[in-house]
């Protein structure tokens, strides 16, 4: 084909692409790319109510439901059968290339079900699904290469409950404290889930453990206590 062929068939394609589309997708020339204009889908699904149209069943809370189905789609491809269990966090960048979905599924699986709990679609049975020690310890070798832990804190070995403050994820802290989890627990680098409330500066979070029956004098952890914690930075803003 000459040159001058391949270069109007090229500007065909992406022509194509731009007008089937309505504009909802863009061409990055830079990295040879297709990608849809996030703002811009997002208008046109919510404005005059497009996304219940499409979808019967989100008519009565179409965000909410929709955050539960994505927090369902990326447990279910962290969960599936052929994904190979990493060894170590090593190996988890390696398993990207063969499993494209896994760096988006492994980081926002909790932010998903943190907003759909926002949403008033309850995630108890989601939290309930056997999270043991051992589950915790996996999500945490994949999510972590990926994720956005809160500095030090996010260290292994760490509960769910644990996770979720360092993640300052409000919402799914007060369910799982719903569900029984003890507020007072020792866990992590920073001891217990006052300090690391405290820490991440979440002041919602620090008045549910508070209502929850937090002990502001339990010790253990980086800071000892929570008043030591506070000292600390009150000197550091000094």
């Amino acid at each position: 084909m000459c040159l001058v062929c391949e270069k109007s068939a090229k500007a065909g394609r992406i022509k194509r692409i731009t007008n089937s589309s309505k504009g909802l997708i863009e061409i990055r020339k830079e990295e040879k790319t297709v990608q849809f204009i996030y703002e811009s889908v997002n208008d046109f699904l919510l404005r005059n109510r497009r996304l219940q149209t499409l979808d019967l069943a989100l008519k009565s809370n179409p965000i909410g439901t929709s955050y539960d189905r994505m927090r369902a789609c990326c447990m279910s491809y962290l969960t599936m059968r052929e994904l190979p269990l990493p060894k170590d966090r090593s190996e988890v960048q390696d398993l990207a290339s063969s499993y494209p979905f896994l760096q988006y599924a492994a980081a926002y699986v909790l932010e998903h079900a943190e907003e759909a709990q926002a949403g008033n679609i309850e995630q108890k049975e989601f939290l309930q699904a056997g999270w043991d020690a051992k589950r915790v310890s996996l999500f945490h070798k994949l999510s972590q290469p990926f994720g956005k832990c809160w500095g030090f804190a996010c260290g292994s070995g760490i509960s769910l409950f644990y996770f979720s403050l360092c993640h300052k994820y409000g919402g799914l802290v007060y369910a799982l404290l719903e569900k029984g989890t003890d507020v007072n627990m020792r866990d992590g680098p920073l001891g217990n889930a006052l300090q690391i409330a405290s820490a991440t500066g979440v002041e919602k979070i620090v008045g549910i453990l508070l209502e929850k029956g937090a002990d502001v004098n339990a010790q253990g952890g980086f800071y000892a206590t929570h008043y030591r914690q506070l000292q600390w930075k009150e000197r550091r803003r000094l």
